[in-house]
């Protein structure tokens, strides 16, 4: 969640967000060969790409078929124009902390035309925040595949504190008290705006089994407790990795009805933040992306430490890209938003210069 201090008085929506949002990304830590079918999918490796031993995510729960949602496909793993881009990124990433701008950051980056993929720090593990409100999309349009009508849906905010507040990246739209909105609404300010009160506003509607059910399918653990601050193992659970899987299950459109993989994709475009991926790229390039933004104030005040990441799909001509860049920093969150912007516009030129 943006902006999110640690102080008492969000408690309660600490551990709402974290159940609910980040239990269903807890578990790709985890991910490994029980997913895998290692005769249909080959892993892709190279000085600094990630070795999957596994890559394969199926579906399951069927007698004969064993549906596929994502694949890695074979690519040149020893392709001198991916070493020279991994090269490039570790000594962006190294010059970033030398300069005290970022702590450190992790990257991937899959060439979603050829299969080609790198990850700069792939061991290093991040808190997901707000990138974790994509999973409660995911859950409700999986709900409407079977009724549609639950995204027209009414409902009205009712709350007495305004859990946007503390935010340190403002939108321009929130939802307000008193006002209705249809569950599609919600959906809309949750993911473009990530609109806290509209998160609160879903969780208290969704269904619980739909919603368990997606975890289930996607084999990913349910969270029944908070992360804890205090310890990094537990706080700190994410790769740029792990959380890629999202947007290449919506892209490849197989878990989701494809016309709702391309509605949930739709949605991203219209994230209202645009200091970080979409502000290495020219101007009028589409970027379906969402942001991510947690903050460790002991005190309530003053800022002990920062994560911020954005993650999504780049529509560079013909050939889209993923690029997930995750942080940590103790400097400013103008210094984060700019290391990104700079990797991502470092990942475009190259992409433009090798990928054609």
């Amino acid at each position: 969640m943006e902006g999110e201090k640690a102080s008492g008085k969000f408690c309660k929506y600490c551990c709402l967000l974290l159940i609910l949002a980040l239990g269903f990304l807890a578990g790709w830590a985890f991910r490994g060969k029980k997913y895998g079918d290692n005769n249909s999918c080959n892993a892709n490796s190279n000085t600094t790409a990630i070795a999957e031993e596994s890559p394969s995510l199926r579906l399951g729960g069927y007698n004969l078929i064993n549906p596929l949602l994502l694949c890695d496909t074979s690519s040149d793993t020893n392709s001198p124009k991916l070493q020279v881009l991994g090269s490039k990124l570790n000594s962006l990433v190294e010059k970033e902390v030398r300069a005290n701008y970022v702590a450190s950051a992790s990257i991937y980056f899959r060439d979603l035309k050829n299969g080609n993929q790198l990850v700069v720090n792939p061991n290093e593990k991040f808190h997901p925040a707000s990138l974790g409100k994509i999973p409660i999309m995911i859950a409700y349009f999986k709900m409407a595949e079977s009724d549609s009508t639950i995204l027209q849906k009414k409902v009205t905010a009712d709350f007495s504190t305004d859990m946007n507040a503390q935010q340190e990246i403002q939108s321009s739209d929130y939802v307000k008290n008193g006002q209705t909105y249809t569950i599609e609404e919600l959906i809309e300010k949750l993911i473009q705006d990530s609109d806290n009160n509209a998160l609160v506003m879903l969780s208290n509607n969704i269904d619980a089994k739909t919603l368990k059910g997606v975890y289930q399918d996607l084999r990913v653990p349910f969270l029944s407790g908070s992360a804890n601050q205090q310890d990094p193992a537990k706080f700190d659970f994410m790769t740029p990795v792990d959380f890629s899987y999202f947007f290449r299950v919506l892209y490849n459109g197989t878990y989701l009805h494809k016309s709702y993989s391309e509605k949930a994709l739709q949605i991203l475009t219209g994230i209202d933040f645009k200091d970080g991926l979409a502000a290495g790229v020219p101007g009028g390039t589409t970027v379906v992306h969402k942001f991510g933004l947690e903050t460790i104030a002991p005190n309530g005040l003053d800022v002990a430490e920062r994560e911020l990441h954005d993650c999504g799909i780049i529509y560079r001509d013909s050939s889209p890209y993923l690029l997930c860049v995750m942080t940590k920093s103790t400097s400013s969150l103008s210094a984060e938003e700019n290391v990104i912007k700079d990797i991502s516009a470092l990942v475009y030129q190259e992409a433009d210069n090798n990928y054609q």
